[in-house]
């Protein structure tokens, strides 16, 4: 597989382990609030929480998690 391949693969998969991440812990969270709440609750998820896919893309750490990777 060549290199551009195998990091694509790898984000994808990584994509996928987050979004699962985000699927527990919405479920868990919508038994307590309203859906203006819940919705709002789920975008910080995905993009304000720390270490989220909106606050990974393009950073060193992220990339770091996705094999050859080079600068």
């Amino acid at each position: 597989m060549n290199c551009h391949l195998q990091r694509a693969v790898a984000y994808l998969m990584l994509l996928e382990q987050y979004c699962h991440e985000i699927f527990l812990k919405a479920a868990s969270l919508r038994h307590s609030m309203d859906l203006w709440e819940y919705n709002r609750k789920i975008l910080g998820l995905i993009f304000l929480e720390k270490g989220g896919i909106g606050n990974c893309l393009g950073r060193r750490r992220f990339w770091k998690s996705v094999p050859e990777h080079k600068k």
